[in-house]
């Protein structure tokens, strides 16, 4: 697949020599402060097997008559996506059922009949998904076990000499219960988001999420699998953090109120989250209410992904500059459930 790169220029000189004027810098460290104003339409960053989407800052040590020096690191950026501004439907209960039946020549037994229920289809990573299944089942299959994994699914996108795509399912997050009684009962499951990437997309690569609930089955019969589309945002419902403009004496990033955001994470600049007076309606599900004054999200390395070093391929670069993207990790109480 062809690598479509787009880049974000701007070029600083520090020290400057001309013709054969010799400048020496003395031994010691020495800090050259420089700053970029990154677009507000700027895509998070990502780093998949096909494709990425990377944002790095490089320094050049430039030697007359000698190699010159290099090195490159690379920050997080992030494009906000806060679930309170996104659609309804994320918002509402979502339910799922299904009924079986099964041949035993020459008669078909009795319904297998399962549903599945969340409260929300919109979470932030930090977050459980909690997970309802109903179990009803009048054949004489047996049941085993209930398996739930969220998927991330990705998009890879070529767009010359023409367009292609390549796409990519993942397992970020699963969880197994034994079925003890399988004629009917419930079974609840509370699945952790880890540190993942927010649902998204840009012009070269698309992210979505779906939860997967399988029924194990015994009998030598075909597992019985539902599938709901999960969104994963960076703003929790009952938390809207407002954007404001970003002073030109302030080139940083970050969450106000005294919590400055880490080092290598940036984004627009956002003030402490406050829980609104009237929560849009309807939204049955907020999460464990977290109180007014909470602290903003800590930003963690994704989960199960390897370091990079983005110095590779570079000549005369200095060290080895590892990196994973870092994505806002909620902490929450137990989840709410309908």
């Amino acid at each position: 697949m062809n690598t479509l790169r787009q880049q974000i220029n701007v070029s600083h000189s520090f020290v400057t020599c001309f013709l054969d004027d010799a400048i020496e810098i003395p031994a010691g460290t020495h800090e050259y402060k420089f700053s970029c104003q990154i677009p507000s339409n700027a895509a998070t960053s990502f780093e998949g097997e096909h494709g990425k989407v990377r944002y790095t800052v490089r320094a050049v040590l430039d030697r007359p008559w000698k190699f010159d020096q290099a090195c490159t690191i690379a920050f997080t950026v992030l494009q906000p996506l806060d679930l309170n501004h996104e659609s309804e439907k994320i918002g509402q209960p979502m339910k799922l059922e299904r009924s079986k039946s099964f041949w035993f020549w020459p008669c078909i037994s009795g319904p297998m009949h399962f549903s599945i229920e969340l409260p929300v289809s919109g979470y932030v990573s930090g977050q459980k998904i909690p997970i309802t299944v109903n179990l009803n089942n009048a054949s004489n299959i047996p049941i085993h076990a209930i398996r739930s994994k969220l998927v991330r699914k990705v998009c890879f996108i070529s767009q010359t000499p023409t367009r292609k795509a390549r796409n990519e399912a993942k397992t970020v997050a699963k969880m197994v219960t034994t079925v003890t009684r399988d004629k009917s009962d419930q079974y609840t499951q509370d699945l952790v988001i880890p540190a993942t990437a927010p649902t998204g997309k840009c012009s070269i690569i698309s992210v979505e999420y779906e939860l997967k609930v399988k029924v194990k089955l015994g009998g030598f019969r075909s597992d019985q699998e539902m599938t709901i589309p999960i969104t994963i945002g960076t703003v929790p419902f009952g938390m809207s953090p407002k954007v404001e403009p970003v002073s030109n004496s302030s080139p940083g990033f970050g969450w106000s109120g005294g919590m400055p955001m880490p080092s290598g994470v940036a984004t627009p600049l956002l003030s402490m989250p406050e829980l609104p007076n009237t929560p849009r309606s309807p939204l049955p599900y907020p999460p464990a209410a977290p109180p007014i004054g909470f602290l903003p999200p800590t930003y963690q390395e994704a989960m199960n992904q390897s370091a990079v070093n983005v110095n590779d391929g570079e000549p005369n670069a200095i060290g080895f500059q590892a990196y994973i993207p870092r994505y806002p990790v909620y902490n929450f109480g137990s989840p709410l459930r309908m």
